[in-house]
């Protein structure tokens, strides 16, 4: 499933504030004599008016611009295609890529569009779902009817993501892979050059959620469809996409925990790393160190671990932060795994640099979530509750991947401080629970097993289970939701429940 939440996609184009028309000022004057209401429909027939004017502008770049700044008139044409023509100079500079306009729900206005937008997105996300059911069929009628609202109002992402799924089907769209190929390149060549190397890698490199690879031969095909790879010469195409790939491909073998694979893509970015001067030097420092970090925890090394970890620069962190949320949230995974409370202080501090924090509401429920867990392990326990209290919840599936992985950090942390200091404090966590289950709870399977291990928490007030029967259901459970699980990023943090709660003793109270 895709982690719909995208540190790396950046708001391309700003609004333009459009002057006043002249023959609009009586009007003006009228509206602030009437009614909420009228005064809402004023604004709408305003906004109607001045999409007329261009509606029949054929150029491809003009209109690009109208749609990309809605409400855009004849009498600031020029200056507003000046303004998005700086905004789309400065990105593809940065890119280096064409590729790098995001056409996403924020950059389109209008209420229609935004309701469109949001029907879009609920049929993909229940697409997900009927896939992850192997309810083929279903999920084909459902991708369908998004597709149409998806290609109707030009959204990218969300088209993406419905061919992904379609693939995802294995069997039943295995006819249908030459076009829904095709629609992807589509899809790519609008979307955000990183977006789409980590889309393209990372999410369709995990075992799908129809339990199916994809073969060798079919990946080496989405290499050259997305024009990573020169066909011609079989050649990555530029120094920033082989890093991302090498990066994408790490990621990928972090999850399916295949030792031998990381370390090889480690050698291949350090490689990148340097020859490569597109990238801050704190960047691509720091992102050594979590790579390298992470490999040394799957090796079981936590000494080591801990000493890459202890020398990463508050700037490496800094920069991390700023550039890529994702390979932060590595580094305070590796931390919190190595018990290494100040450098996780450390991470507290530098993620408020970063600038995506304040406009994206996926990283500030990801910001609450690290601070809990730090304020734990800290043992700020009313600090904690407090920033438990502020995690305001979503039904998205990136959610509740968060809400899982809270439990999953709290309950490591508790292993190793022998339970003790969260039996004392546990009240604020039962509730957090409690709240966070009866709110998924009736949204799928997969929630449903989440859920089951925070009630089982919950009730048990951390002592898990009562009885035997009881810890033999907690253990039937988990097996049958391992799966189901797998589809979480970093499935090297995944702790083996099922093995974990065999080897504690919980009867000693028995």
């Amino acid at each position: 499933m895709l982690r719909c939440k995208n540190p790396s996609t950046e708001r391309v184009f700003s609004f333009i504030e459009v002057p006043e028309k002249k023959n609009m000022g009586n009007l003006k004057k009228s509206v602030e004599r009437t009614s909420a209401s009228e005064k809402k429909m004023r604004e709408i027939m305003e906004s109607r008016y001045s999409k007329k004017k261009h509606s029949n502008e054929k150029k491809p770049f003009t209109t690009l611009i109208d749609k990309q700044v809605p409400g855009l008139k004849s009498k600031t044409k020029e200056k507003g295609v000046k303004g998005v023509e700086a905004a789309y100079s400065n990105i593809r500079n940065k890119d280096n890529s064409l590729n790098a306009i995001n056409l996403s729900t924020d950059n389109h206005c209008g209420k229609d569009f935004l309701k469109e937008s949001e029907t879009c997105r609920k049929l993909v996300i229940e697409m997900i779902h009927l896939v992850g059911k192997k309810m083929y069929k279903e999920a084909g009628v459902t991708g369908i009817k998004a597709m149409k609202i998806a290609e109707r109002n030009e959204l990218f992402a969300e088209q993406f993501i419905v061919c992904e799924q379609y693939i995802l089907g294995n069997g039943f769209y295995g006819k249908d892979f030459g076009v829904v190929m095709e629609k992807m390149k589509v899809c790519m060549e609008k979307m955000h050059l990183f977006t789409t190397v980590k889309m393209l890698f990372y999410e369709t490199r995990k075992p799908g959620l129809s339990g199916v690879l994809p073969s060798e031969a079919q990946l080496e095909e989405w290499e050259l469809r997305a024009g990573v790879i020169d066909r011609k010469r079989k050649k990555i195409v530029s120094e920033r996409v082989e890093y991302y790939y090498h990066l994408a491909r790490l990621h990928i073998e972090l999850y399916r925990s295949d030792i031998r694979k990381v370390l090889f893509y480690i050698s291949e970015l350090n490689k990148v790393l340097l020859k490569n001067k597109v990238f801050d030097d704190d960047f691509l420092s720091g992102n050594v160190k979590a790579c390298n970090a992470l490999v040394k925890i799957l090796e079981g090394e936590k000494i080591a671990a801990q000493k890459i970890l202890g020398s990463l620069t508050e700037e490496e962190i800094k920069k991390c932060a700023v550039d890529d949320f994702f390979i932060l949230e590595n580094i305070f995974v590796s931390a919190l795994h190595c018990s290494l409370p100040e450098k996780l202080k450390t991470i507290l501090l530098t993620i408020s640099y970063s600038s995506a924090l304040k406009e994206n509401a996926f990283l500030k429920f990801k910001w609450n979530y690290f601070k809990a867990t730090a304020q734990f392990l800290s043992s700020q326990y009313a600090a904690a509750e407090k920033s438990l209290a502020e995690i305001k919840f979503s039904r998205k599936p990136h959610c509740c991947q968060e809400v899982y992985s809270i439990v999953l950090n709290i309950m490591c942390i508790a292993e190793q401080q022998k339970w003790e200091m969260l039996n004392m404090r546990s009240e604020a966590l039962r509730k957090f629970f409690y709240r966070s289950a009866k709110y998924f709870e009736h949204t799928d399977k997969r929630l449903l097993i989440i859920c089951g291990i925070m009630k089982h928490l919950a009730a048990s007030r951390f002592d898990f289970v009562k009885t035997r029967k009881e810890q033999a259901n907690l253990i039937k459970l988990l097996k049958e939701g391992e799966g189901e699980l797998a589809w979480k990023p970093y499935g090297h943090e995944l702790v083996r429940f099922d093995k974990w709660i065999e080897t504690k003793d919980f009867m000693k109270k028995n």
